[in-house]
Protein backbone atom coordinates (compact mmCIF):
# COMPACT_ATOMS: atom_id res chain seq x y z
CA UNK A 1 0.00 0.00 0.00
CA UNK A 2 1.21 3.84 -0.86
CA UNK A 3 1.85 6.53 1.53
CA UNK A 4 -1.30 8.08 -0.09
CA UNK A 5 -3.06 4.60 0.90
CA UNK A 6 -2.20 4.99 4.09
CA UNK A 7 -2.72 8.42 4.60
CA UNK A 8 -6.53 8.09 2.96
CA UNK A 9 -7.26 5.57 5.31
CA UNK A 10 -5.92 7.15 8.26
CA UNK A 11 -8.73 10.31 6.88
CA UNK A 12 -10.92 7.70 6.50
CA UNK A 13 -10.67 6.67 10.01
CA UNK A 14 -10.06 10.11 11.44
CA UNK A 15 -13.43 11.61 10.77
CA UNK A 16 -15.42 7.96 11.03
CA UNK A 17 -17.65 7.75 14.41
CA UNK A 18 -19.80 9.46 16.59
CA UNK A 19 -19.16 12.70 18.65
CA UNK A 20 -18.65 12.34 22.42
CA UNK A 21 -18.01 14.97 25.01
CA UNK A 22 -17.18 14.76 28.68
CA UNK A 23 -13.93 13.50 31.31
CA UNK A 24 -11.81 14.96 33.82
CA UNK A 25 -9.23 17.09 32.14
CA UNK A 26 -6.16 18.57 34.38
CA UNK A 27 -4.80 20.86 31.25
CA UNK A 28 -5.58 23.91 33.60
CA UNK A 29 -2.74 22.81 35.71
CA UNK A 30 -0.46 23.44 32.91
CA UNK A 31 -2.39 26.74 31.75
CA UNK A 32 -1.32 28.36 35.56
CA UNK A 33 2.15 27.00 34.91
CA UNK A 34 2.81 29.27 31.84
CA UNK A 35 0.98 32.50 33.54
CA UNK A 36 3.36 31.91 36.66
CA UNK A 37 5.99 31.68 34.10
CA UNK A 38 4.76 34.94 32.42
CA UNK A 39 4.93 36.72 35.72
CA UNK A 40 8.70 35.49 36.36
CA UNK A 41 10.30 35.56 32.74
CA UNK A 42 12.42 38.27 32.31
CA UNK A 43 13.06 39.31 27.96
CA UNK A 44 11.54 35.25 26.67
CA UNK A 45 13.59 33.13 29.41
CA UNK A 46 10.78 31.43 31.38
CA UNK A 47 10.90 30.52 35.11
CA UNK A 48 9.38 27.76 36.76
CA UNK A 49 7.02 25.60 35.51
CA UNK A 50 7.65 26.57 31.96
CA UNK A 51 8.72 22.99 31.69
CA UNK A 52 5.63 21.30 31.62
CA UNK A 53 4.20 23.66 28.74
CA UNK A 54 6.23 22.64 26.09
CA UNK A 55 6.00 19.39 24.05
CA UNK A 56 7.18 18.17 21.02
CA UNK A 57 5.26 17.50 18.27
CA UNK A 58 5.14 14.04 15.68
CA UNK A 59 3.25 12.82 12.86
CA UNK A 60 3.00 10.26 10.32
CA UNK A 61 6.62 9.45 9.75
CA UNK A 62 7.08 9.87 5.61
CA UNK A 63 6.26 12.32 3.15
CA UNK A 64 2.65 12.68 2.72
CA UNK A 65 0.76 14.00 -0.73
CA UNK A 66 -3.08 15.18 0.03
CA UNK A 67 -5.89 16.29 -2.35
CA UNK A 68 -6.23 19.61 -2.42
CA UNK A 69 -8.17 21.18 0.33
CA UNK A 70 -11.98 21.56 1.33
CA UNK A 71 -11.94 25.36 0.56
CA UNK A 72 -12.62 27.04 -2.74
CA UNK A 73 -14.03 30.33 -3.89
CA UNK A 74 -17.64 30.81 -3.25
CA UNK A 75 -18.35 27.65 -0.59
CA UNK A 76 -19.15 30.05 1.87
CA UNK A 77 -21.84 32.96 2.06
CA UNK A 78 -20.41 36.14 2.94
CA UNK A 79 -21.80 38.20 5.55
CA UNK A 80 -21.28 41.95 4.94
CA UNK A 81 -22.51 43.24 8.40
CA UNK A 82 -20.31 41.48 10.67
CA UNK A 83 -20.50 43.62 13.78
CA UNK A 84 -24.83 43.17 13.53
CA UNK A 85 -26.98 40.93 13.06
CA UNK A 86 -26.05 37.14 14.03
CA UNK A 87 -22.44 38.05 14.58
CA UNK A 88 -23.06 40.96 17.23
CA UNK A 89 -22.64 38.93 20.77
CA UNK A 90 -19.72 37.92 19.05
CA UNK A 91 -18.75 41.14 18.14
CA UNK A 92 -18.53 42.28 21.90
CA UNK A 93 -17.62 39.25 23.32
CA UNK A 94 -14.08 38.89 23.66
CA UNK A 95 -12.43 38.66 27.04
CA UNK A 96 -10.08 41.60 28.26
CA UNK A 97 -7.91 42.63 25.41
CA UNK A 98 -9.45 40.35 22.93
CA UNK A 99 -11.14 41.45 19.71
CA UNK A 100 -13.86 39.25 19.31
CA UNK A 101 -15.02 35.79 21.04
CA UNK A 102 -15.24 32.50 18.94
CA UNK A 103 -18.61 30.55 18.34
CA UNK A 104 -20.33 28.13 20.57
CA UNK A 105 -20.49 24.56 19.86
CA UNK A 106 -17.39 24.46 17.71
CA UNK A 107 -15.48 22.25 20.32
CA UNK A 108 -18.86 19.99 20.25
CA UNK A 109 -18.73 19.29 16.11
CA UNK A 110 -14.39 18.83 16.32
CA UNK A 111 -14.28 16.76 18.98
CA UNK A 112 -11.97 14.19 17.44
CA UNK A 113 -13.13 9.69 17.45
CA UNK A 114 -12.22 7.99 20.30
CA UNK A 115 -12.17 11.66 22.95
CA UNK A 116 -13.97 13.80 25.35
CA UNK A 117 -14.28 17.16 25.54
CA UNK A 118 -12.79 17.94 28.95
CA UNK A 119 -14.97 19.79 31.74
CA UNK A 120 -13.83 23.40 31.87
CA UNK A 121 -12.09 22.87 28.41
CA UNK A 122 -12.37 25.50 27.13
CA UNK A 123 -9.58 28.52 27.81
CA UNK A 124 -8.71 31.40 26.71
CA UNK A 125 -7.25 34.49 28.13
CA UNK A 126 -6.51 38.17 28.57
CA UNK A 127 -3.85 40.28 28.80
CA UNK A 128 -3.56 39.96 32.15
CA UNK A 129 -3.21 36.31 32.73
CA UNK A 130 -1.56 34.74 29.69
CA UNK A 131 -1.83 30.68 28.81
CA UNK A 132 -0.39 29.04 26.32
CA UNK A 133 -2.23 28.33 23.48
CA UNK A 134 -0.46 25.42 22.08
CA UNK A 135 -0.46 23.46 25.15
CA UNK A 136 0.41 19.71 23.50
CA UNK A 137 1.88 20.55 20.26
CA UNK A 138 4.14 23.91 21.09
CA UNK A 139 6.04 26.64 22.30
CA UNK A 140 4.65 30.44 22.29
CA UNK A 141 6.31 33.26 22.77
CA UNK A 142 3.11 35.18 22.48
CA UNK A 143 3.36 36.98 26.02
CA UNK A 144 7.29 38.18 25.24
CA UNK A 145 7.76 41.60 25.43
CA UNK A 146 11.54 41.93 24.68
CA UNK A 147 11.01 41.63 21.05
CA UNK A 148 7.89 43.65 18.93
CA UNK A 149 6.75 40.37 16.56
CA UNK A 150 3.32 39.82 15.29
CA UNK A 151 0.38 39.29 18.03
CA UNK A 152 -2.76 37.77 18.05
CA UNK A 153 -6.10 39.51 18.68
CA UNK A 154 -8.18 36.94 19.74
CA UNK A 155 -7.57 32.76 20.10
CA UNK A 156 -9.27 30.23 22.71
CA UNK A 157 -8.02 26.50 23.15
CA UNK A 158 -10.37 23.47 24.00
CA UNK A 159 -8.79 20.55 25.33
CA UNK A 160 -10.03 17.02 24.64
CA UNK A 161 -9.03 14.17 26.55
CA UNK A 162 -9.07 9.62 26.47
CA UNK A 163 -10.00 6.96 28.30
CA UNK A 164 -7.71 6.92 31.16
CA UNK A 165 -6.05 9.79 30.84
CA UNK A 166 -6.97 12.79 32.19
CA UNK A 167 -4.36 14.95 31.90
CA UNK A 168 -4.78 14.90 27.98
CA UNK A 169 -0.87 14.27 27.90
CA UNK A 170 -0.78 10.54 26.43
CA UNK A 171 -4.12 10.70 24.77
CA UNK A 172 -5.74 13.66 23.83
CA UNK A 173 -6.07 16.51 21.83
CA UNK A 174 -6.23 20.01 21.40
CA UNK A 175 -8.17 22.48 19.56
CA UNK A 176 -7.27 26.33 19.09
CA UNK A 177 -8.73 29.23 17.14
CA UNK A 178 -5.92 32.37 16.62
CA UNK A 179 -6.82 35.51 15.11
CA UNK A 180 -4.69 37.91 13.27
CA UNK A 181 -5.23 41.88 12.66
CA UNK A 182 -7.74 41.53 9.58
CA UNK A 183 -6.03 41.15 6.30
CA UNK A 184 -2.85 39.62 7.92
CA UNK A 185 -3.87 36.20 8.37
CA UNK A 186 -1.50 35.57 5.03
CA UNK A 187 1.53 37.02 6.91
CA UNK A 188 0.53 34.93 10.14
CA UNK A 189 0.88 31.70 8.35
CA UNK A 190 3.96 32.84 6.68
CA UNK A 191 5.26 33.73 10.13
CA UNK A 192 4.42 30.66 12.06
CA UNK A 193 5.95 28.71 9.13
CA UNK A 194 9.61 30.87 9.18
CA UNK A 195 9.92 30.41 12.51
CA UNK A 196 8.94 34.59 13.36
CA UNK A 197 5.26 33.95 14.70
CA UNK A 198 4.09 34.25 18.22
CA UNK A 199 3.71 30.53 18.48
CA UNK A 200 5.90 27.90 16.80
CA UNK A 201 5.94 24.18 16.34
CA UNK A 202 8.16 22.52 18.74
CA UNK A 203 12.32 21.84 18.95
CA UNK A 204 13.50 19.18 16.22
CA UNK A 205 9.80 18.96 13.74
CA UNK A 206 9.77 20.08 10.39
CA UNK A 207 7.02 20.41 7.92
CA UNK A 208 5.85 17.63 6.04
CA UNK A 209 6.58 18.55 2.38
CA UNK A 210 4.00 18.98 -0.33
CA UNK A 211 1.63 18.62 2.47
CA UNK A 212 -2.02 19.94 1.32
CA UNK A 213 -4.91 19.70 3.63
CA UNK A 214 -8.10 21.90 3.81
CA UNK A 215 -7.98 26.13 3.85
CA UNK A 216 -6.25 28.74 1.91
CA UNK A 217 -2.73 27.19 3.75
CA UNK A 218 -2.28 24.19 5.73
CA UNK A 219 0.62 22.32 7.02
CA UNK A 220 1.88 18.99 8.53
CA UNK A 221 4.67 18.80 11.12
CA UNK A 222 6.22 16.02 12.17
CA UNK A 223 8.87 14.30 14.53
CA UNK A 224 11.69 11.95 13.39
CA UNK A 225 10.51 9.25 12.23
CA UNK A 226 12.61 7.01 13.93
CA UNK A 227 10.97 8.12 17.20
CA UNK A 228 10.08 4.91 19.15
CA UNK A 229 8.95 6.21 23.02
CA UNK A 230 5.23 7.25 23.67
CA UNK A 231 3.17 8.94 23.46
CA UNK A 232 3.54 10.37 19.88
CA UNK A 233 2.32 14.17 18.95
CA UNK A 234 1.19 15.67 16.22
CA UNK A 235 0.12 19.10 14.60
CA UNK A 236 -1.86 20.27 11.93
CA UNK A 237 -2.29 23.96 11.17
CA UNK A 238 -4.79 25.47 8.46
CA UNK A 239 -5.28 28.99 7.49
CA UNK A 240 -8.68 29.99 6.66
CA UNK A 241 -9.33 33.93 6.12
CA UNK A 242 -7.31 35.56 9.05
CA UNK A 243 -7.68 32.54 11.46
CA UNK A 244 -4.67 30.00 12.02
CA UNK A 245 -6.74 26.85 13.15
CA UNK A 246 -4.48 24.30 14.97
CA UNK A 247 -5.41 20.42 15.43
CA UNK A 248 -2.94 18.78 17.87
CA UNK A 249 -3.27 14.80 19.17
CA UNK A 250 -1.75 12.87 21.64
CA UNK A 251 -1.71 9.07 21.22
CA UNK A 252 0.27 5.62 21.65
CA UNK A 253 0.82 5.42 17.98
CA UNK A 254 2.01 7.93 14.78
CA UNK A 255 -1.48 6.93 13.64
CA UNK A 256 -3.67 7.76 16.67
CA UNK A 257 -1.89 11.11 17.41
CA UNK A 258 -1.92 12.04 13.72
CA UNK A 259 -6.16 11.02 13.38
CA UNK A 260 -6.69 13.19 16.42
CA UNK A 261 -4.93 16.43 14.91
CA UNK A 262 -6.17 16.02 11.37
CA UNK A 263 -9.57 15.42 12.69
CA UNK A 264 -9.75 18.71 14.46
CA UNK A 265 -8.40 20.67 12.48
CA UNK A 266 -10.71 19.81 9.02
CA UNK A 267 -13.57 19.76 10.90
CA UNK A 268 -12.95 22.81 13.16
CA UNK A 269 -11.87 25.06 10.18
CA UNK A 270 -14.25 23.82 7.55
CA UNK A 271 -17.00 24.19 10.03
CA UNK A 272 -15.91 28.28 10.75
CA UNK A 273 -15.72 28.76 6.65
CA UNK A 274 -19.65 27.30 6.23
CA UNK A 275 -20.97 28.94 8.92
CA UNK A 276 -20.01 31.93 7.56
CA UNK A 277 -18.05 32.96 10.51
CA UNK A 278 -16.38 36.71 9.80
CA UNK A 279 -12.50 36.32 10.63
CA UNK A 280 -12.68 32.80 8.50
CA UNK A 281 -14.05 34.87 5.92
CA UNK A 282 -10.92 37.93 6.16
CA UNK A 283 -13.79 40.14 7.25
CA UNK A 284 -13.42 42.32 10.43
CA UNK A 285 -15.64 41.40 13.61
CA UNK A 286 -14.88 43.16 16.96
CA UNK A 287 -11.76 45.14 17.07
CA UNK A 288 -10.12 42.83 14.70
CA UNK A 289 -9.58 45.63 12.45
CA UNK A 290 -7.09 47.66 14.75
CA UNK A 291 -3.52 45.88 14.86
CA UNK A 292 -2.59 45.79 18.91
CA UNK A 293 0.71 46.47 18.20
CA UNK A 294 2.79 48.15 14.84
CA UNK A 295 4.31 44.66 14.19
CA UNK A 296 0.22 43.54 14.01
CA UNK A 297 -0.43 46.19 10.92
CA UNK A 298 -1.39 45.20 7.35
CA UNK A 299 2.34 45.33 5.44
CA UNK A 300 4.37 45.42 8.67
CA UNK A 301 7.65 43.48 7.96
CA UNK A 302 8.01 40.43 9.23
CA UNK A 303 9.18 39.88 12.97
CA UNK A 304 12.69 38.45 13.73
CA UNK A 305 13.12 34.99 13.75
CA UNK A 306 13.20 33.55 17.26
CA UNK A 307 16.79 32.01 17.95
CA UNK A 308 17.13 29.73 20.34
CA UNK A 309 19.55 27.18 19.30
CA UNK A 310 21.58 25.12 20.95
CA UNK A 311 25.04 24.94 20.64
CA UNK A 312 24.78 21.12 21.41
CA UNK A 313 22.77 18.56 22.88
CA UNK A 314 22.82 16.73 25.90
CA UNK A 315 20.76 13.42 24.93
CA UNK A 316 19.40 11.42 27.57
CA UNK A 317 20.25 12.85 30.77
CA UNK A 318 17.33 12.42 33.03
CA UNK A 319 16.92 10.14 35.35
CA UNK A 320 14.96 6.42 34.48
CA UNK A 321 11.38 6.28 35.58
CA UNK A 322 12.11 3.49 37.28
CA UNK A 323 14.44 5.92 39.89
CA UNK A 324 12.27 8.29 39.98
CA UNK A 325 10.28 8.97 43.45
CA UNK A 326 7.20 6.97 44.37
CA UNK A 327 4.57 8.65 42.77
CA UNK A 328 6.24 11.09 40.68
CA UNK A 329 5.99 11.45 36.83
CA UNK A 330 6.94 13.34 34.53
CA UNK A 331 5.03 15.65 32.39
CA UNK A 332 5.64 16.81 28.78
CA UNK A 333 8.79 16.40 26.78
CA UNK A 334 12.05 17.93 28.12
CA UNK A 335 12.64 22.05 27.34
CA UNK A 336 15.87 22.23 25.05
CA UNK A 337 16.38 26.00 25.17
CA UNK A 338 18.71 28.66 26.69
CA UNK A 339 15.81 31.20 27.28
CA UNK A 340 15.31 29.16 30.74
CA UNK A 341 15.83 29.71 33.96
CA UNK A 342 19.62 28.44 34.53
CA UNK A 343 17.70 26.59 37.97
CA UNK A 344 14.29 25.98 37.03
CA UNK A 345 12.01 25.73 40.44
CA UNK A 346 13.93 28.19 42.71
CA UNK A 347 14.90 31.14 40.06
CA UNK A 348 12.97 33.97 38.93
CA UNK A 349 13.75 36.23 36.43
CA UNK A 350 11.74 39.07 36.86
CA UNK A 351 14.52 41.90 38.26
CA UNK A 352 10.98 43.40 39.99
CA UNK A 353 11.19 40.17 42.23
CA UNK A 354 14.47 39.66 43.40
CA UNK A 355 15.94 41.47 46.39
CA UNK A 356 19.38 42.79 44.34
CA UNK A 357 18.94 43.04 40.39
CA UNK A 358 22.28 43.95 40.00
CA UNK A 359 23.88 42.38 36.47
CA UNK A 360 21.10 40.35 35.62
CA UNK A 361 21.06 41.98 32.39
CA UNK A 362 24.58 41.37 31.91
CA UNK A 363 25.45 37.53 33.54
CA UNK A 364 25.92 35.56 30.45
CA UNK A 365 23.55 32.92 29.00
CA UNK A 366 23.82 29.17 29.01
CA UNK A 367 25.04 27.81 25.51
CA UNK A 368 22.90 24.83 25.80
CA UNK A 369 20.22 23.94 28.57
CA UNK A 370 17.77 21.37 28.87
CA UNK A 371 14.98 20.54 31.62
CA UNK A 372 12.12 19.08 32.67
CA UNK A 373 9.19 18.99 35.15
CA UNK A 374 7.86 15.69 37.10
CA UNK A 375 5.36 15.97 39.81
CA UNK A 376 2.64 13.90 41.72
CA UNK A 377 -1.15 13.46 41.78
CA UNK A 378 -2.49 16.46 39.42
CA UNK A 379 0.00 18.84 39.98
CA UNK A 380 -1.77 20.71 42.33
CA UNK A 381 -2.04 22.76 45.10
CA UNK A 382 -0.55 19.72 47.55
CA UNK A 383 1.56 17.71 45.04
CA UNK A 384 4.98 17.68 45.11
CA UNK A 385 7.11 18.87 42.51
CA UNK A 386 10.66 18.27 40.85
CA UNK A 387 12.70 20.00 38.39
CA UNK A 388 15.57 19.30 36.69
CA UNK A 389 18.06 21.80 34.75
CA UNK A 390 21.03 20.67 32.88
CA UNK A 391 22.97 24.09 31.29
CA UNK A 392 26.01 24.01 29.37
CA UNK A 393 28.11 27.28 29.69
CA UNK A 394 30.77 28.51 27.22
CA UNK A 395 34.00 26.47 27.45
CA UNK A 396 36.26 27.20 30.04
CA UNK A 397 33.66 29.12 31.96
CA UNK A 398 31.93 26.12 34.29
CA UNK A 399 34.16 26.97 37.60
CA UNK A 400 32.79 30.95 37.89
CA UNK A 401 29.51 30.21 36.65
CA UNK A 402 29.16 27.60 39.27
CA UNK A 403 30.65 30.06 41.84
CA UNK A 404 28.00 33.05 40.39
CA UNK A 405 25.21 30.18 41.45
CA UNK A 406 26.07 29.81 44.20
CA UNK A 407 26.43 33.85 45.00
CA UNK A 408 23.18 34.59 43.01
CA UNK A 409 24.66 36.38 40.69
CA UNK A 410 23.06 34.40 37.26
CA UNK A 411 21.05 35.60 34.83
CA UNK A 412 17.89 34.52 37.13
CA UNK A 413 17.63 35.07 40.52
CA UNK A 414 16.54 32.45 43.83
CA UNK A 415 13.28 33.33 44.60
CA UNK A 416 12.95 33.85 48.22
CA UNK A 417 15.58 33.38 51.38
CA UNK A 418 17.79 30.17 51.16
CA UNK A 419 20.61 28.50 53.12
CA UNK A 420 23.40 26.40 52.09
CA UNK A 421 23.50 22.92 54.05
CA UNK A 422 26.62 20.92 54.07
CA UNK A 423 27.07 18.05 51.72
CA UNK A 424 29.01 15.28 53.19
CA UNK A 425 32.27 14.33 51.27
CA UNK A 426 31.68 16.05 48.46
CA UNK A 427 33.86 18.52 46.79
CA UNK A 428 32.67 22.47 47.74
CA UNK A 429 33.86 23.84 44.12
CA UNK A 430 31.82 21.33 42.44
CA UNK A 431 28.81 20.97 44.57
CA UNK A 432 26.32 23.08 46.31
CA UNK A 433 23.12 21.61 48.35
CA UNK A 434 20.69 24.26 49.62
CA UNK A 435 16.90 24.78 51.22
CA UNK A 436 14.62 27.41 49.78
CA UNK A 437 11.63 28.94 50.91
CA UNK A 438 9.52 31.29 48.70
CA UNK A 439 7.28 33.71 49.22
CA UNK A 440 4.08 31.15 49.85
CA UNK A 441 6.12 29.51 52.08
CA UNK A 442 7.18 26.25 49.64
CA UNK A 443 9.92 24.63 51.04
CA UNK A 444 12.72 22.97 48.22
CA UNK A 445 15.73 21.36 48.24
CA UNK A 446 18.53 22.26 45.49
CA UNK A 447 21.37 20.08 44.91
CA UNK A 448 23.57 21.10 42.41
CA UNK A 449 26.82 19.93 40.69
CA UNK A 450 29.46 20.78 37.81
CA UNK A 451 30.98 18.87 35.87
CA UNK A 452 33.36 20.71 33.28
CA UNK A 453 31.55 23.37 31.93
CA UNK A 454 27.90 21.81 32.74
CA UNK A 455 25.96 22.40 35.91
CA UNK A 456 22.77 19.90 37.06
CA UNK A 457 20.54 21.60 39.08
CA UNK A 458 18.04 19.10 40.46
CA UNK A 459 14.77 21.04 43.20
CA UNK A 460 12.91 18.79 44.90
CA UNK A 461 9.88 19.92 47.35
CA UNK A 462 10.07 19.33 50.51
CA UNK A 463 6.62 17.36 51.19
CA UNK A 464 6.90 17.37 55.05
CA UNK A 465 10.24 15.36 54.62
CA UNK A 466 13.51 17.31 54.59
CA UNK A 467 15.77 14.75 55.24
CA UNK A 468 14.14 12.68 52.23
CA UNK A 469 13.94 15.57 49.49
CA UNK A 470 17.34 16.09 50.22
CA UNK A 471 18.28 12.62 49.47
CA UNK A 472 16.08 12.32 46.50
CA UNK A 473 17.99 15.38 44.87
CA UNK A 474 21.28 14.41 45.64
CA UNK A 475 20.55 10.84 43.78
CA UNK A 476 18.94 11.82 41.02
CA UNK A 477 21.93 14.25 40.53
CA UNK A 478 24.33 11.97 41.46
CA UNK A 479 22.52 9.72 37.99
CA UNK A 480 22.47 12.74 35.63
CA UNK A 481 25.97 13.18 36.41
CA UNK A 482 26.92 9.82 35.78
CA UNK A 483 25.39 9.69 32.80
CA UNK A 484 26.80 12.69 31.38
CA UNK A 485 30.26 11.36 32.45
CA UNK A 486 29.85 8.14 30.40
CA UNK A 487 28.50 10.44 27.55
CA UNK A 488 32.08 11.71 27.24
CA UNK A 489 30.46 14.91 26.40
CA UNK A 490 33.22 17.23 25.36
CA UNK A 491 31.20 20.31 27.63
CA UNK A 492 31.34 17.64 30.34
CA UNK A 493 35.14 17.25 30.08
CA UNK A 494 35.65 21.08 30.28
CA UNK A 495 37.06 21.07 26.64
Amino acid sequence: MSIDDDLDALLDSAFAGARANGHDDLGAVRDRAIAKAHRIRRRRRLGTAAVSAVATLGLVAGAASLSDGWLSGGQATKVSQANGGQWSDLATAGAGNQAYGFPDGLETTATPQGLTLAPNGRVSTDATEPILPLRLAGTCTQFDDSVERRTSVAWSRWDYTGSGDPTGLKNGGELTTVGFTTGTGADAFRDFMTGRGPCLPAHGLKAVADFRGGGEDSALFQSPADQTASPHTALAVVRVGDLLVYGSGRGTTLSDASATALSIVSTASHRLVTMGYPPALGQALGKSATPPNAASAIGAEAGPTVTDINTYDFGDVFPEESSMPAGFVFHGEPLRTTNAAPVMGVHACDPATVDDPTGMDTAPNAVAQVSRMAYTGRGLGGDSALHITVSGWARGTGPAMFSALQDDRMTCRFHGPYDRLPWAGRDSDSTWLSKHTNGGGLVQYLAAQRVGDVIVAVVMDEAGDGTAATQTAIRLSDEIVAKLKASRLPAAEGR
